[in-house]
């Protein structure tokens, strides 16, 4: 089965965790836990600063005010402890000389991709202070030089000029446009994918970096802003406008082709497809696999011929991973076309996905053609996107619950 292989995680207390003082144009920062304290604060600065982040912020058929009750950060801060123990969230707040001024996180840490998702929220008052470029830099830094992140992605509203504006003039890279991506402001909305590598960090850190280019600035500007200027070719980390919640990016380790003598013995609940050359027989895999995972055994003919299925199945974002692996080499393409579309079909019927995608190499012609002909479209390159070494790039390719109809 296409079992996730994991490694041991970071021997670091999550819970406890606090990063910093870093001081920068006389302010100091730290990073840390999330308090019940914060609360009077928090709801503050989310209801004044609302036309600047609802926008971008998942929708609810609550009201603004009712989302930022005390109930409701108390539970906050509860679900992201128990998150963070489990070691798959680590989320921060950002603190400036003492005074509550944001939130950060690395979300969706997978130890085994060695990749994780940043997202980030800062007092508007504090926009294009470097308070946010730095708060990254300091999170970014400690996940790739502790926790051995490689690849740190950020998925950001295509309508949020200023941050798509600020991750490119930072360094992030450009890698796809994902349709429909994420549920935000009342409908779901388009989303650039950025993603950074541990190899484009500069030498001395993205943190020592940064200090020094904001100290720079403001001798050479009189100014605490970071704007305009060349920046050099060090990669470099700029998120003041970033209001992200993003995606998982999971590698699921390959298998040898005998396991396909084992599929069977544990495959069950038969569905009957017609391809162009024959039927197809999906049978759900009755073994223990990782949350968000449901693999089907291949059968054509009478015999396994490979494992197809669903992965990452995200209920909050709607989306899951259609992934096709083992194929034999002389599988039929019309009955792994036919596996592929009836997964799709079951994805936005039965799962209630919005959006369905897979990750495919460029030179994988036969994925490319099942996605091809089942109409999915590809978005862009994701750098990095499998653990090496080296880190290999996969193509997005991906259909949403909207297209499949037209």
């Amino acid at each position: 089965m296409n079992m996730r292989t994991e490694l041991p995680k970071p021997a670091v207390d999550f819970e406890r965790l606090r990063l910093g003082p870093c001081r920068v144009l006389g302010h100091t920062m730290v990073l840390r836990p999330p308090a019940f304290a914060d609360f009077d604060t928090w709801r503050r600065l989310r209801l004044r600063d609302r036309e600047y982040t609802e926008p971008y912020w998942i929708t609810s058929p609550l009201s603004w005010s009712a989302r930022h009750t005390r109930k409701r950060w108390v539970r906050e801060c509860l679900m992201r402890r128990n998150r963070a123990r489990a070691r798959t969230d680590l989320a921060m707040v950002i603190e400036v000389d003492g005074q509550f001024a944001g939130q950060i996180s690395l979300s969706a840490l997978d130890f085994t991709a060695k990749t994780a998702e940043l997202g980030i929220w800062v007092d508007i008052a504090l926009a294009r202070s470097g308070a946010a470029t730095l708060a990254g830099a300091m999170l970014v830094d400690y996940g790739f030089d502790v926790l051995g992140l490689e690849r740190v992605v950020a998925p950001i509203c295509t309508e949020n000029v200023p941050a798509l504006a600020a991750a490119e003039r930072g360094g992030f890279v450009h890698e796809a446009v994902m349709a429909e991506y994420f549920d935000a402001g009342g409908k779901f909305k388009e989303h650039a994918l950025y993603g950074l590598l541990a190899c484009e960090a500069p030498p001395e850190g993205l943190v020592g970096y940064w200090s020094a280019y904001l100290e720079e600035s403001h001798v050479a500007h009189h100014s605490n802003s970071v704007a305009g200027g060349s920046m050099s070719q060090r990669v470099h980390l700029a998120v003041d406008a970033l209001r992200a919640i993003v995606p998982m990016a999971t590698y699921w380790a390959s298998e040898a082709r005998e396991r396909y003598r084992r599929l069977r013995s544990c495959a069950t609940k038969a569905v009957v497809l017609h391809a162009r050359s024959g039927s197809v027989i999906l049978r759900k895999l009755e073994v223990p696999g990782p949350c968000g995972h449901e693999g089907f055994a291949l059968e054509a003919d009478g015999a396994v011929v490979g494992e197809c299925g669903l992965q990452q199945i995200n209920e909050f974002q709607c989306s899951a991973e259609l992934f096709i692996d083992h194929i034999a080499p002389d599988a039929d393409p019309d009955c792994v076309e036919a596996a592929a579309r009836r997964l799709v079909e079951y994805g936005f019927g039965v799962r209630g996905m919005n959006r369905v995608w897979m990750a495919i190499a460029a030179d994988d012609a036969l994925r490319t053609k099942v996605a091809e002909r089942i109409g999915m479209s590809c978005e862009g390159t994701m750098r990095g996107y499998l653990p090496g070494p080296p880190r290999a790039d996969r193509d997005l390719w991906a259909i949403t619950a909207a297209a499949a109809e037209r």
